[in-house]
């Protein structure tokens, strides 16, 4: 297809993934990131102080840190090849006040 090289890398950041090893892995292959979709799906239901607060924690980290830092990570190399597209798919709960979902 006009000598273009596509790979779709999927990782799930609730797993043993670091942000820097994706990053790494794409240059080790010599991609350029075009398209970085995320979509997190990851909720911690109930009363604030009745959930562990880890999991608040990895909430948080997944859902709004793990994210910034994505972008940090690729958008230096997509303004400097000057094409490049984030998509976060988030979830439309994510603008409603809903019981025991604190965060």
């Amino acid at each position: 297809m006009y000598g273009i090289q596509t790979e779709i890398i999927c990782i799930d950041l609730a797993g043993n993934w670091q942000l820097n090893r994706l990053y790494e892995e794409i240059k080790k292959r010599q991609l350029s990131m075009e398209t970085l979709i995320t979509n997190v799906v990851f909720a911690e239901k109930g009363l604030f102080n009745k959930t562990d607060c880890k999991r608040q924690h990895e909430e948080m980290l997944i859902t709004i840190v793990f994210l910034i830092e994505l972008f940090y990570l690729f958008l230096s190399d997509m303004a400097q090849q000057k094409s490049g597209t984030f998509i976060n798919i988030a979830s439309g709960t994510s603008f409603n006040v809903l019981p025991y979902s604190a965060i």
